[in-house]
């Protein structure tokens, strides 16, 4: 009754409930927590004592600093179950994803930190500044804009934006409610010929149907009752084809900011968002988060006016009037996308719609074509998920062999179909072995990352040498017959062209078929 009393006492503080969160996931430094859970290192370093006297965490020295750890070997089973309850309802909350999302940050830069470049990456970054300071990075990305166009800032405020996409576009508008910041940005911009500012709303912009042809609303939708309005707004405005580009924070529980900073909504999100953001935006991509920022995360959504389909001979001009007979239809936000999109194919002449297939049909070949090309210049550390692999001592510290068998591999090829497969590791561990439950968890986090099996076979191994430093791994990825042609991909740490020293030599006389034909592995499902 002690042990529970004293558990209970662990779990009343939610402090120690975010700690214990991260750090079941991750072994973590101090400093690594702090940046985290965004809480001074004295309250850390508090919180992180009494979970160690506790038995709740362990520590590991590693130089002359400590590295924290959920302990789950040294929680009593009461305890355990106490946590599982907590845990299930802490995650459901959205600081649990803030705290997700900056764990995700801190072990991506100390990946970057321990590379070549990525430990000289703060001195060229210092020197960078020093030499030339940071006011050519917003100039040199807008001056990518067509200079022909118009853009428009919804929620301009001071103006900061106008300044910098003055110089690369032909017009600029900035439209903000408030009569106080609408007077300090035109103050701003007044020796910017190309400028003009303009006090409206964003549920009812002062600008004409399709007057400009791209339109930026950078942390201001939080502010507004209706966001379904601003987004209907925005696609009157803008031209066919015209983009709108959103900024705001992801989905928090900073309720107070309601209150003291008249939010009218505690950040968005795929989940939580309300149904203009959400079925508006074609693209939705996370920044990472600045370590030293207090705020929520930020994201970037981008959205496209529908554009009316026309013949590749008359696509010279967008502002020109639509040909083949397909009108702009407004679209409804009750129903899906793909239904609105079907009937507007079906309005077209017979010989129109087979056109506008084509033209869909290679313009997505293209698009695949160019992404295929862009991934082969990234290195395999693009895709590699090596923070969710665990590792567990060598219980006996002998030599012996792990055959691991995972026989449903899934992940996106460099088409864009779904590939299947099946993985056999032979492992040799040295000091460590392989903990099964997360190697499920990494491998089926491949699930939607597209590369070619290929890569992937490499990022795997790569992976697990980095993690196990095994005596010897041999991965085989086998790749599930595809027109009748199947293919295995077979990486050996013996062989000398990949560092080995060929004293196993066993591969030499392998005739096993695709070396599947093995009994009694470890399977992983």
């Amino acid at each position: 009754m002690d042990a529970l009393t004293r558990d209970l006492g662990v779990l009343a503080e939610p402090i120690r409930i975010r700690l214990l969160a991260v750090l079941e996931e991750h072994e973590l430094g101090v400093g690594e927590v702090c940046r985290v859970v965004q809480l001074p290192q004295s309250t850390v370093s508090r919180h992180l004592k009494a979970l160690q006297v506790a038995g709740w965490i362990r520590r590991r020295a590693e130089g002359t600093s400590g590295l924290y750890r959920l302990d789950a070997d040294a929680v009593d089973p009461h305890g355990w179950r106490l946590w599982e309850v907590v845990r299930e309802a802490w995650l459901a909350t959205r600081q649990a994803d803030e705290d997700r999302l900056r764990l995700d940050a801190v072990l991506a830069s100390r990946s970057e930190a321990a590379s070549f470049f990525g430990a000289r990456s703060a001195e060229w970054d210092a020197l960078r500044r020093e030499w030339f300071g940071e006011s050519f990075l917003g100039p040199a990305l807008v001056a990518l804009l067509p200079r022909h166009w118009t853009v428009a800032d919804l929620g301009c405020g001071t103006g900061p934006a106008l300044v910098e996409l003055a110089p690369a576009v032909a017009r600029v508008i900035g439209v903000d409610r408030e009569p106080s910041m609408v007077e300090l940005a035109r103050a701003r911009t007044a020796e910017l010929a190309n400028v003009e500012v303009r006090v409206g709303g964003l549920e009812a912009l002062p600008l004409r149907d399709a007057e400009v042809d791209a339109a930026t609303c950078m942390l201001v939708l939080h502010h507004v009752e209706d966001p379904s309005a601003v987004f209907r707004e925005a696609a009157r405005v803008l031209v066919p084809g015209g983009a709108l580009v959103v900024v705001d924070m992801v989905a928090h529980d900073r309720e107070d900011w309601a209150r003291s900073l008249g939010h009218r909504h505690l950040g968005f999100g795929r989940r939580r968002s309300p149904p203009g953001p959400r079925r508006a935006a074609s693209r939705f991509t996370g920044f990472r988060p600045r370590q030293d920022a207090q705020g929520p995360p930020l994201f970037l959504a981008t959205a496209a006016r529908a554009r009316r389909w026309t013949s590749p001979g008359d696509r010279a001009n967008d502002h020109g009037p639509a040909h083949a007979g397909l009108a702009e239809v407004p679209m409804d936000e009750d129903r899906p996308t793909y239904d609105q999109a079907l009937d507007l194919l079906r309005q077209l002449e017979p010989d129109d719609r087979k056109r506008a297939f084509a033209t869909l049909k290679r313009e997505r070949e293209e698009a695949q074509a160019t992404t295929v090309k862009a991934q082969e210049l990234l290195p395999n550390a693009h895709w590699s998920k090596a923070h969710l692999l665990q590792r567990i001592p060598n219980p006996t510290g002998e030599a012996y062999e792990q055959k691991i068998l995972i026989p449903e591999l899934t992940f996106v090829g460099t088409a864009n179909q779904p590939d299947f497969g099946e993985v056999l590791i032979t492992f040799y561990p040295q000091q460590w072995t392989i903990e099964l439950k997360s190697l499920k968890v990494y491998k089926d986090a491949f699930r939607t990352s597209i590369a070619s099996y290929e890569r992937l076979a490499n990022v795997m191994f790569e992976d697990m040498m980095g993690v196990y430093e095994p005596l010897r791994l041999r991965l085989m990825m086998h790749l599930r017959p595809r027109g009748g042609i199947s293919s295995c991909l077979t990486i050996d740490s013996d062989w000398k062209i990949r560092g080995g020293q060929e004293q196993f030599n066993d591969w030499r006389d392998n005739n096993d078929r695709f070396g599947f034909e093995v009994r009694g592995s470890t399977q992983v499902w």
